[in-house]
């Protein structure tokens, strides 16, 4: 049966989307999503923060991650959505959760030396009011990753696997790094790509922005 979807005044996604795409029958699926969880948790514990916001957590896969590399952080997730934070709640033992809009978070400014968005600005209705929001509970000198699909890239890439293109359905915007440099109002520190080789090609399927509050 197809995960029910979510339509609210602030986002467009299944309830369990993240669960169904870690655990895709598709391996290239698979396979970028667990690159990217990879790619976070270095990014994270190369600055060993000691307050994390995982906002959009889900079902808590980065903050179960987490639990065991940065042992001593507090860590908090935020998520609008019940059924994946019930799930959160038993991956994710040591987390605290709440269930929030993005764009209304129930945080004082600057309470956070780390802020992880990813997989999710694609679906908000609202791409710089929960970037306003993420950048304003985010510490001075605390950083802020932002990740999100290469649209384009993807339909190429499904394409030269043999599989029929399309749209996805739950996806609000088709984000750009230059469009996403805008909304945050600062430039990027780092920018990474997470490249699937389908030789002789290779596609970027996602991209990893990393933003420094000064």
């Amino acid at each position: 049966m197809p995960d029910p979807m979510t339509n609210t005044d602030h986002l467009h996604m299944p309830q369990e989307h993240m669960e169904a795409l870690y655990a895709s029958s598709n391996p290239m699926v698979r396979w970028v999503f667990q690159q990217r969880l990879n790619t976070l948790c270095k990014l994270l514990t190369e600055t060993n923060p000691q307050t994390v916001l995982d906002a959009g957590c889900g079902e808590g896969h980065l903050l179960e991650r987490l639990q065991t590399l940065l042992p001593h952080a507090h860590l908090q997730g935020a998520d609008a959505l019940a059924v994946p934070l019930a799930q959160a709640h038993l991956r994710a033992k040591r987390a605290t959760l709440v269930e929030s809009p993005l764009e209304t978070l129930p945080f004082v400014s600057e309470t956070f030396d780390a802020v992880v968005c990813t997989e999710v600005i694609e679906h908000v209705v609202e791409p710089a009011r929960v970037l306003a929001e993420l950048w304003r509970v985010l510490k001075p000198g605390g950083t802020l990753i932002v990740t999100f699909p290469n649209e384009t890239n993807w339909t190429i890439a499904r394409f030269l696997l043999g599989r029929r293109p399309i749209r996805v359905p739950d996806h609000l915007h088709a984000h750009t790094p230059r469009h996403i440099q805008s909304l945050v109002g600062v430039p990027p520190v780092r920018r990474l790509q997470l490249p699937l080789r389908l030789l002789p090609f290779v596609c970027s399927l996602g991209c990893v922005m990393v933003f420094k509050k000064m």
